[in-house]
């Protein structure tokens, strides 16, 4: 945002009638950087006061009432507000256009982007409310600076600052496509966000869709760097927790010791074990490498080995009743001798 000099614009009120109060106002609108700090955000107005015979008046308490209007001078009020002041020797009054008593709308809020403004002032020479008009003016480029064109649209309300625009927000982008779009072309980090307390780095919250949309044309698409606690910290509620798809090379790849403290399917959407896998496991040994198979592999092995077992009982007890039958013929011959 740029440090804007101090900047005076001058006009002359003058009473319509002899029997008006003769009032010679000076507008001068001083804003610089050090307004921005400030809440609300003002800028400063000074008039010289004088009566019906060009006198000043001198330690007089006036009553001021200030209008901003939209368009053109009678057009919508869009701020208005009051003051109680006292002149000077010289008939000199100071006041902060924007820190007055309100009476309509929000200064802090006005949009200043929006169209012409013009000022009104009303003067009442005994501090009361029976204010006499000296005039309406057009306002120009010095009390814009308060969203400081045409660099930006930002409107500052005391400690905060947020941007008025109603489409997107490019920064290093001239047609920004979103409502943030950041573009940058050297080696350093588009966006460096460091939180040196206990709370979050960056939060991200979506209704319906992607929370966090990461997409890339090499390297890795999302890496977390973390010296203690977690590197990634993700509670789903509903749905899935990390959805990951992949054209090729691997859906998921971890370089180090992971731990689930649910179940884990492989295969399977619900899984009913810490691992349940829909299929087959190969684990490879460094020294003998074996298979490890689920249950329903292992429960069709035991089968196929219980039908040759039994099969093997079979000839088992051929061969026991062919060896009782050769008995039995050794134990005849023998009878016979």
């Amino acid at each position: 945002m740029k440090n804007h000099k101090p900047t005076i614009n001058k006009f002359c009120f003058l009473g319509k009638s002899a029997k008006q109060l003769m009032m010679a106002a000076v507008l001068m609108f001083l804003i610089n950087q050090a307004l921005f700090a400030q809440s609300p955000p003002a800028f400063s107005y000074q008039a010289v006061i004088r009566d019906n015979a060009g006198e000043f008046l001198a330690n007089q308490t006036v009553g001021i009432r200030i209008s901003i209007h939209t368009t053109n001078a009678s057009g919508t009020i869009v701020y208005q507000e009051t003051h109680q002041v006292t002149s000077n020797l010289g008939g000199l009054i100071n006041l902060s256009i924007g820190s007055g008593s309100p009476i309509i709308g929000v200064f802090s809020t006005i949009s200043w982007s929006s169209g012409l403004m013009f000022l009104q002032v009303e003067a009442d020479k005994t501090g009361g409310t029976n204010y006499i008009t000296l005039g309406t003016t057009q306002l120009v480029s010095v009390p814009y600076a308060l969203y400081a064109p045409p660099d930006a649209d930002w409107i500052v309300s005391g400690t905060k600052m947020y941007s008025g625009v109603t489409g997107n927000v490019g920064i290093g982008y001239t047609n920004p496509s979103y409502k943030l779009h950041v573009e940058g072309s050297d080696a350093n980090p588009i966006l460096n966000v460091k939180n040196n307390g206990g709370g979050r780095g960056i939060r991200v919250f979506t209704q319906s869709s992607c929370a966090l949309w990461v997409e890339n044309s090499g390297n890795h698409g999302l890496r977390v760097q973390h010296a203690v606690g977690n590197g990634v910290y993700i509670m789903a509620v509903h749905g899935n927790g990390i959805h990951v798809d992949q054209a090729d090379g691997w859906a998921g790849y971890f370089n180090g010791t992971g731990y689930f403290s649910g179940n884990v399917g492989i295969g399977n959407l619900t899984p009913g074990a810490k691992l349940h896998v829909n299929g087959n496991i190969i684990a490879n040994d460094p020294v003998d490498p074996t298979h490890v198979a689920t249950k329903q592999y292992v429960d069709q092995k035991l089968k196929d080995y219980a039908d040759k077992i039994q099969e093997l009982e079979k000839s088992v007890q051929k061969l026991i009743e062919i060896n009782e039958t050769q008995k039995q013929r050794i134990k005849k011959l023998e009878d016979s001798l």
